[in-house]
């Protein structure tokens, strides 16, 4: 099992870095794998705010729900990915995901699944995503 353990570099020696975890490790230490990521900044809430006001007024002028509206933005502007699942089970992933349509059935190596196209919400995108979907709103 994964887990992440955020913290920050507080000093490099050489070919050793120290470093402060936000939350302790338990067990052998040997056992963990260490990857080291540059920090970017998080979006903030404004552009969110601004996303949803957008979306308001779209679908105030078209008569529509917020939620079909920002479905919709998803499905055009968004950023998506694909799934490939069992027979008679994308509906109940689709369910679970919230945002995305079925594609079709595929064969994939003599097996049939459902391919599915999953719009990832615009909540977990990062600065440069958002700031790309957002972009695409038309006012």
């Amino acid at each position: 099992m994964s887990k992440k353990i955020k913290g920050k570099i507080v000093d490099i020696n050489n070919t050793n870095i120290i470093a402060e975890l936000d939350s302790a490790l338990s067990g052998d230490f040997r056992e963990y794998e260490v990857c080291v990521q540059k920090k970017t900044k998080k979006r903030g809430l404004d552009a969110n705010a601004l996303s949803w006001t957008l979306i308001d007024r779209i679908a105030k002028s078209v008569k529509s729900s917020r939620d079909e509206i920002y479905d919709l933005m998803l499905e055009r502007y968004g950023v998506a990915t694909y799934l490939i699942v069992k027979p008679g089970e994308a509906q109940r992933i689709l369910d679970l995901l919230e945002h995305g349509k079925i594609l079709g059935d595929v064969t994939i190596n003599g097996k049939i699944g459902t391919q599915l196209q999953i719009f990832i919400g615009s909540s977990n995108y990062n600065r440069e995503e958002f700031s790309h979907y957002l972009s695409r709103y038309n006012f």
